[in-house]
């Protein structure tokens, strides 16, 4: 796998898990709240102003934090700050006699494992033992006399806070070792996933390349209207707000993986129809319209047991309604508007496009300018009109595809 797809795949763990920090650093503040209730109540042994400080400083970081869950949560910096902030929670309550145990200032180094990320927690591990030496340091006169045999503080550092000290030692040599066997899993993982995504999309065009050769074209319409599809995906990725498509990500990429398979119920018509030069007959016509749930039939039978059920519901949607139109004019069941899945409205416009711009046995290709007047002349009848909108605003995109070939 490329240093690039590495740096991609870690840096979306890293999103993902700075959210996840965001939204749980809010909450843990209420457990500095309660220790700061119990000991003003004097329901808990603590220091006041330990109790008051820690309060005050989770705060002010909470605060921090509900302004980055507004902002872009991949900065190179965002870690680090969350490691100091879990460590300075950690280090204020460890100084308690009753709360100082080795598991607690083990919480930083704990929590930059997700990250898969060796610096991070090699640095995590280093802060983590620093902030126990001068916990147990500032801690020993209070605890050294109340062991079992009272000590000095020098002894109490000396025994208990090197055994404490060791533990720490030898936890984050387990944790340096997991981070870096983790990473390396993680990677080879990923890349499998990849070599098989790929194998998948390389057999997915021929597939697709081979139903195309039967009515006379080639396997091009399938790798300009997946282009297309793959455009339009990126721009309404780009422009949510704009556009209100509701799609996570993933549907976002299965729709461009499933492209190709569009009219992969041509498989069923027969080849006479299919390739006949000039216009068919009525009846041939309808025969040809079956290929939409044909084609549903064939991702349902094919697919359904060995690839993702979204892939499979999205290619399904792909194939049965592309043919659909918003106004209800289409088929094979006349669906209209927000009836027709999204999917299915991205696929119409791109397969319609590179009909007219392509010449068949029929007929010429349209000039680029014709086609887009087409278009934008069947907007709110064939096409939803925002998807032709888009389109529009992919002109560039569309004359690289179609005039630069």
């Amino acid at each position: 796998m490329s240093s690039e797809s590495t740096s991609e795949l870690f840096k979306k763990n890293e999103i993902r898990i700075n959210k996840l920090f965001s939204k749980g650093y809010i909450l843990a503040c209420l457990v500095p709240l309660f220790v700061f209730t119990m000991t003003v109540t004097g329901l808990f042994n603590f220091s006041l102003g330990l109790a008051t400080f820690g309060l005050c400083y989770s705060i002010v970081l909470g605060l921090v934090f509900i302004f980055l869950l507004n902002k872009k949560y991949y900065k190179s910096s965002f870690k680090y700050i969350a490691i100091i902030a879990i460590q300075g929670i950690t280090f204020i309550y460890s100084t308690d006699v009753d709360l100082a145990v080795t598991i607690m200032y083990m919480t930083g180094p704990l929590f930059a494992l997700l990250y898969f990320d060796p610096k991070l927690e090699f640095v995590s591990c280093i802060i983590s033992i620093i902030s126990m030496i001068i916990g147990i340091v500032i801690m020993a006169p209070e605890a050294a006399p109340h062991l079992y045999i009272p000590v000095t503080p020098l002894f109490f550092i000396l025994t208990t806070g090197g055994a404490h000290l060791l533990e720490m030692i030898f936890g984050s040599g387990l944790l340096m070792a997991a981070t870096i066997i983790a990473r390396k899993m993680m990677i080879l993982v990923y890349s499998n996933g990849n070599r098989i995504a790929s194998m998948q999309n390389d057999l997915i065009f021929s597939f697709a390349d081979m139903i195309e050769s039967r009515d006379g074209t080639t396997g091009e319409h399938v790798k300009r209207t997946s282009k297309t599809v793959a455009y339009m995906i990126e721009y309404i990725s780009k422009h949510k707000d704009e556009y209100k498509i509701n799609l996570s990500d993933k549907e976002m990429e299965m729709i461009a993986v499933a492209a190709p398979l569009h009219d992969i119920g041509k498989m069923k018509v027969p080849d006479a129809i299919l390739s006949k030069p000039g216009k068919l007959e009525p009846w041939e016509f309808e025969i040809i319209k079956t290929h939409s749930e044909e084609g549903a039939k064939i991702i349902d039978k094919t697919m359904t047991n060995i690839e993702d059920p979204m892939f499979v519901r999205i290619a399904r949607e792909m194939a049965l309604n592309h043919h659909e139109k918003w106004n209800g004019a289409g088929y094979p069941y006349g669906l209209k508007g927000e009836e027709i899945p999204v999917s299915a409205r991205i696929m119409a416009v791109a397969d319609v496009f590179d009909a007219l711009c392509s010449k068949r046995s029929y007929k010429d290709a349209f000039s680029i300018d014709d086609a887009y007047k087409i278009m934008e002349d069947s907007k709110d009848t064939h096409f939803e009109a925002s998807l032709v909108d888009i389109l529009k605003n992919l002109r560039n995109e569309m004359e690289l595809i179609y005039c630069g070939e």
